[in-house]
């Protein structure tokens, strides 16, 4: 059986990672999982994204002898994202836009929400 953790790297200083990653390996930890709520780190505007911050966390957890397993970034969009297409926000049953900030909050069908999130997917992929 193996036993993982998640963790998100861009909530810290890059100085600490190293400790952390020893500190989980140190712990017994087998996985680290991350990425998924990191898509507004990833992609700070819509023509700039930057996927050098996490290689280097991959390479961290990797070089304390831990496994990753990288999710897609595509559970909470960036806000200028939701800014320019607040048509991806889930509508509640009263007619309501969901409230931003929470677990999954935007349509998964919404045509701005895909095309966002086959960019930032196929940018990690690459």
């Amino acid at each position: 059986m193996k036993l993982g953790v998640c963790w998100y790297p861009e909530q810290h200083p890059e100085s600490r990672w190293a400790d952390d990653a020893r500190r989980m390996a140190d712990t017994g930890l087998d996985l680290v999982r991350l990425g998924e709520f990191a898509w507004g780190a990833l992609q700070s505007s819509a023509d700039a994204i930057d996927t050098d911050w996490l290689a280097r966390a991959v390479d961290t957890v990797a070089d304390a002898g831990l496994q990753v397993v990288l999710g897609t970034p595509t559970a909470v969009p960036p806000r200028w994202l939701v800014r320019a297409h607040p048509e991806i926000r889930l509508v509640n049953v009263d007619g309501s836009a969901r409230a931003a900030g929470s677990r999954r909050y935007t349509c998964p069908t919404a045509p701005a929400y895909r095309a966002a999130s086959k960019r930032i997917v196929t940018a990690l992929v690459e």
